[in-house]
């Protein structure tokens, strides 16, 4: 099916935009199809809202297809209610601070006895806040829906784009959240956090990170009390970030966590140089990861899980991972790694740990 709706800007094509998308989701069995969106620019003054339907898609254009908000403050664009197995691709989402888009897209389970939103695909699509305060989250995987906070598993974010989030490009709610990948996707132009997933009472779901960027962020990654399930970050690049990650607790609860071959830029770094904030026993890795670009600032890990870990084998492995950090600073704050294999340049040359 294809849209069929005004697309000069000027246009409310939101009413043809939820009409095509109840035809799509009307299928027999609660299959769908897939609505073709021609290049066009798609004004729309209220919140799209797709519920309880599997199989259907939005396909844009590339660049060409962009859905423009000009609708209330505080509310998302797109709300997928128990949508299963549904594709989103190549389109582009705008909203400015005279207009500020609340969410982007919210995921959320509805009331009642329903199947939970699982596979949902996200692919080549840009949301663009335009300047400081236009978007507040990008993707938000709601843990506070009808349904409340409750499963919602294995969507795919590839090659996605966020740029001027002013609180989160990701936010991750719902605890029972697991296996949410993140491919080659960038944050550009932050606010608070790259990703976070600890808004909902301190906790949010597990993901993987693998490759793409993220720049301008207080905080690359938040991660809350997850408890037992393994989150991993691999081959990103950070520049103009406060710190790479911050964790709750502190705890005596195991949150595992990895970081494979991360390269952080210390050109932001936090006044205090904390780089590291991890407040869990473990474990933790950072392999292969460089840490680091300007040896004449201190770079800080600080390692504060709760004082009693009599119960608990505390595991944090540094290996073969390079810190470009100032002689002399104190580089571990509170318990120093269980394992390191790892060295420190400074202007001074290279220091083995």
């Amino acid at each position: 099916m294809t849209l069929s709706a005004p697309n000069d800007g000027l246009g409310d094509a939101s009413a043809k935009l939820l009409n095509a998308l109840q035809v799509c989701g009307s299928g027999s069995g609660g299959a769908g199809e897939h609505l073709l969106v021609p290049p066009g620019r798609y004004r729309l003054t209220r919140t799209i809202r797709c519920e309880s339907v599997a199989g259907i898609g939005i396909l844009g254009s590339g660049g060409r297809s962009v859905f423009l908000w000009d609708g209330p403050a505080g509310v998302p664009m797109f709300t997928l209610s128990d949508v299963r197995e549904s594709a989103f691709r190549d389109f582009r989402i705008s909203s400015n601070p005279s207009r500020p888009l609340a969410e982007a897209f919210r995921i959320e389970n509805g009331g009642g006895v329903k199947v939970a939103p699982t596979g949902l695909r996200f692919e080549a699509l840009t949301l663009d806040g335009t300047n400081d305060g236009g978007l507040g989250i990008g993707f938000r995987v709601s843990g506070q829906g009808a349904g409340g906070d409750n499963d919602s598993d294995f969507h795919a974010w590839r090659d996605c784009y966020v740029n001027h989030a002013a609180v989160a490009g990701w936010s991750l709610e719902a605890t029972q959240a697991h296996g949410l990948l993140m491919e080659g996707c960038q944050i550009r132009g932050g606010g608070q956090f790259g990703l976070v997933a600890d808004r909902w009472q301190g906790n949010g779901g597990t993901f993987h990170w693998r490759g793409g960027f993220i720049g301008g962020c207080d905080v690359a990654f938040r991660v809350g009390n997850n408890v037992g399930l393994p989150s991993t970050v691999e081959k990103v690049s950070l520049e103009g970030c406060g710190r790479l990650l911050v964790t709750g607790g502190p705890s005596g609860a195991p949150q595992p966590l990895s970081l494979r071959d991360v390269r952080f830029a210390s050109n932001s770094l936090a006044e205090d140089g904390v780089v590291i904030d991890y407040r869990h026993p473990g474990p933790l890795e950072l392999v292969g990861c460089v840490i680091g670009d300007d040896s004449s600032r201190p770079l800080v890990v600080s390692w504060n899980p709760i004082a009693d870990l009599r119960e608990m084998v505390p595991a944090f492995r540094i290996t073969s991972c390079l810190f470009r950090s100032a002689f002399g600073a104190a580089m571990f704050l509170g318990r120093r790694p269980t394992t390191w294999d790892c060295s420190v340049k400074t202007p001074g040359g290279a220091v083995g740990l």
